[in-house]
């Protein structure tokens, strides 16, 4: 959110124009897909260790 209000205001700051919202959804659904299958790996690496033996202490 930082990153896109900093973007926002150097836009307006330049008086360039904005790019259309399709754009910004476009580029937070692109995000949150990223986000999503970079999770996957470890969450499936995770889920195939026995939680009793990584939760002991040596």
């Amino acid at each position: 959110m930082l990153g896109i209000a900093a973007t926002l205001a150097l836009f307006r700051l330049r008086d360039q124009p904005l790019p259309g919202w399709d754009f910004f959804f476009a580029t937070g659904y692109l995000s949150l897909i990223a986000a999503t299958v970079g999770a996957v790996i470890p969450a499936v690496i995770a889920s195939r260790r026995d939680p009793l033996r990584e939760l002991r202490t040596p």
